[in-house]
């Protein structure tokens, strides 16, 4: 623990002498309060996060539906989508606003007032034992403090299960359990990447996610520069129709507003988003609103062969993984893919 360096008239020192309850021996807690100082472990947070509440889902429809789209319609194809976005992303914010959130960091939420009061009792009766020195009351204690623990234990594994019953991600609150338990690990930050490339030293991450991206991109063509991924030509003794052959043009038909709304109706429940803060709960909420809208850009785009450039972002989180487990994971993907092209090539 780093103490901060403040001046010497600021500190007023004063110790306490607790009973722990754990043994014969009292404790000794020296506290150290300084004039201008908070406890970093009880300090609240305040986080700025929108609140999706029914009330707020309900007064975005309300506005996507008096919405008629007329900048969109009359846009030139290469703008549509980020008429479209501008457009959505500012009733969103209406609807959805930024607020600043306090949260307090709270520990131990399955400790009740009855075993609060409980465990007092058992430091007042602690604080008796040591006066009057009775055998019946020490060996009541003992009772007493083994039959806490297991309301204690009782309580603390009720109030998991019905965090893990009422959450919509089972797995996802199981793994924030356990890992309140286990204790957060001193996890590495990689805030300074450096990548060598034969003379040369990148510390640049765009620059060394394109790297990355133009490597596995071409890694095929390094390897057999005879080889074309984009087209196969099968040999004259192959008797494979030209029918099932995968040609390097395809086709489009344009969609249908229904078509739409069941793609919608097919997603997955999730509240996580992309950089658009747009949870699939949500979007299955206003689908009949933006469904006609939606129809038209992805038909326009179709048409003129344009993919919108903000459709393109993706939200990535990288995960550390052991480097061994890594190296290994690379080579069994590199030698899947080779066997992939050698049956191809037969």
């Amino acid at each position: 623990m780093k103490i901060p360096k403040w001046p010497i008239w600021s500190i007023r020192p004063f110790a306490i002498t607790p009973t722990t309850c754990l043994s014969d021996h009292d404790g000794q807690i020296l506290k150290i309060k300084p004039s201008n100082f908070k406890n970093e472990c009880n300090k609240a947070t305040k986080q700025e996060l929108r609140k999706f509440t029914c009330e707020n889902i309900q007064y975005f429809s309300c506005l996507l539906k008096k919405e008629n789209w007329e900048d969109v319609y009359f846009t030139p194809v290469e703008n549509k989508y980020e008429v479209f976005y501008s457009i959505f992303n500012y009733y969103f914010n209406l609807a959805f606003p930024k607020t600043l959130i306090t949260k307090k960091n709270t520990k131990n939420n399955w400790i009740t007032e009855e075993l609060k009061v409980k465990k007092g009792r058992l430091i007042q009766i602690t604080k008796e034992l040591r006066n009057f020195r009775q055998h019946k009351v020490k060996t009541m204690l003992k009772k007493e403090k083994i039959k806490f623990r297991a309301e204690l234990n009782q309580a603390k594994a009720k109030y998991f299960e019905e965090k893990i019953n009422k959450s919509s991600n089972i797995q996802k609150s199981v793994w924030g359990i356990i890992n309140s338990e286990v204790g957060g690990k001193n996890k590495a930050k990689l805030s300074n990447i450096t990548l060598t490339r034969g003379t040369n030293t990148l510390s640049n991450p765009k620059t060394i996610a394109n790297l990355f991206n133009e490597y596995f991109v071409n890694v095929v063509g390094d390897i057999n520069p005879n080889c074309n991924i984009n087209t196969f030509v099968p040999d004259s003794d192959t008797n494979i129709s030209k029918n099932k052959l995968i040609m390097p043009t395809f086709s489009l038909r344009p969609v249908t507003q229904k078509e739409v709304e069941n793609i919608i109706n097919l997603l997955k429940n999730k509240n996580s988003s992309g950089h658009d803060e747009l949870s699939v709960k949500i979007l299955k909420n206003i689908k009949y609103d933006i469904s006609k809208i939606l129809t038209h850009l992805i038909n326009s785009s179709f048409i003129a062969g344009i993919f919108p450039e903000q459709l393109k972002k993706a939200k990535v989180v990288p995960i550390q993984k052991k480097m061994t487990q890594k190296i290994l994971i690379i080579i069994d993907r590199y030698l899947y893919f080779l066997l992939y092209l050698k049956s191809m090539k037969k």
